[in-house]
């Protein structure tokens, strides 16, 4: 029997090597996934990012270079003399009287200067320590610069949310309210994305460790519909831009012991969030060993472009970090599907657009059509087919009678051709690699 039994234990060691292996595996994958969920559609994470060996030079009004709570803004060709504004808060060892926002500019997003009138929004009470200054955020809209930015009474914790705006980045209208203040613990990191007509809010609940968003069609009041879209341990500083029909997410954390690392999500409709990795952590030694702090990115063609404030101990700095070869989605030609990613969403009395006409009417000749772009279309152009029955396909190679090219968007606005009876809406995509096949959508028009 104790041979027998000893013949045994190499073949149990075997399977629970096995087993252990298969265990791993699993768990192996199970993380890939978890941080690169969408793989087999295209879309890239960015690396981890190698630190920047030195700080960048920020001129601060009060002369001490320590500076946190950047954004920046790229507008290429140049606004009023600079492809690069950058707002920020000075922090002279982590003072924060001196925490007032400031203005940089940038030719280049390397060599910044001061243009003058800093700090834009001065502390309200400069007599004594009642107020400090924080969180600004910056975007242009239609020719316009808005710095948003929180106003805190340090012995209350109330926070208001105020803004300044400017239409050459050197002079700045007075502070105003943009209609929000409550406990600052639980609204922090403002940051405001503008898209087709509303300003769109992201804060931080530090207590509930979740990100808000809130919508305004002016940016300046009436916010609405407070909705959490991300919960994440120890959230704190986030910055949104808006990229290629998505956007994208940089969010630093808030360890009770420090070492906070900075974090990169997605999204395709600002209220889903995905994980795509961890993209930096604080250095072993130097400049931004303690803590990784609120932080700015863009990304420039195949650049992703990170601006990073950082802490050793209680002294603040600016710091750049780059992906230079970086590709959010790896361009496929576009690709469009009938009924699925086309369609006209203006039933009257049946919504379901899979079975399309003669189920989907409508007494409207103006109808919306919905267009889902797969691989990142920057054009599309529709065509009302003559014959409802012919396949859109059958216009392969026919440029006649087609819409002029227009940006692409999620949704248009389309005019039937006369007439009542089923109608036939065509539509193609474009990007760098060219015009898709050709797609359909139908509808009933009813008199």
């Amino acid at each position: 029997m104790r041979k027998a039994a000893s013949n045994l234990i190499p073949h149990f060691s075997l399977l629970l090597f096995f087993c252990i292996s298969l265990l791993i595996a699993v768990i192996v994958v199970q993380y890939r996934t978890y941080l690169s969920p969408h793989a087999s559609t295209g879309i890239n994470n960015p690396p981890l990012l190698q630190n920047a060996i030195n700080y960048l030079t920020t001129p601060t009004y009060d002369n001490s270079g320590q500076a946190v709570h950047l954004d920046v803004v790229y507008i290429p060709g140049g606004w009023q003399g600079y492809s690069y504004w950058m707002v920020m808060t000075p922090y002279p060892y982590s003072n924060d009287q001196l925490e007032n926002p400031s203005v940089l500019v940038s030719t280049n997003g390397l060599n910044w200067t001061d243009p003058g009138h800093n700090p834009v929004a001065p502390n309200p009470n400069t007599s004594s320590t009642a107020y400090f200054q924080s969180d600004p955020d910056m975007l242009l809209v239609n020719n316009r610069m808005y710095i948003y930015y929180r106003t805190s009474i340090k012995s209350s914790n109330q926070t208001t949310l105020n803004y300044i705006t400017s239409v050459d980045g050197r002079n700045w209208t007075a502070p105003q309210s943009a209609g929000i203040t409550q406990n600052g613990n639980y609204f922090a990191s403002p940051s405001v994305v503008y898209q087709n007509g509303f300003f769109y809010l992201f804060y931080v609940d530090t207590i509930a460790q979740t990100v808000h968003r809130l919508s305004s069609a002016t940016g300046t009041g009436n916010w609405a519909g407070d909705t959490v879209v991300l919960s994440f341990p120890y959230a704190w500083h986030v910055n949104i831009i808006p990229y290629q029909n998505h956007y994208l997410m940089l969010m630093v954390e808030k360890k009770p012991t420090n070492k906070s690392s900075l974090y990169y999500f997605y999204s395709e409709n600002m209220l889903n969030w995905t994980l795509g990795g961890q993209i930096l952590s604080p250095s072993a030694t130097g400049w931004d060993s303690t803590n990784i702090y609120r932080s700015a990115f863009i990304i420039d063609g195949t650049r992703f472009r990170v601006w990073y404030s950082a802490f050793f101990n209680n002294i603040p700095h600016i710091g750049y970090a780059e992906d230079p070869n970086w590709s959010y989605i790896t361009i496929s030609a576009p690709s469009c599907n009938s009924w699925t990613d086309f369609y006209i969403n203006s039933c009257d009395s049946f919504t379901d657009f899979n079975n399309n006409a003669p189920n989907c009417n409508t007494r409207s000749a103006v109808v919306t059509l919905h267009v889902y772009g797969l691989n990142v279309p920057t054009k599309m152009k529709f065509y009302n087919m003559p014959d409802p029955n012919a396949y859109c396909t059958s216009l392969s190679g026919n440029e006649s009678g087609w819409s002029s090219p227009q940006p692409y968007r999620p949704s248009a606005t389309w005019t039937l051709s006369p007439g009542t009876g089923i109608k036939k809406v065509c539509t193609k995509l474009y990007n760098s690699l060219g015009w898709s096949w050709e797609c359909g959508g139908e509808i009933r028009l009813n008199p």
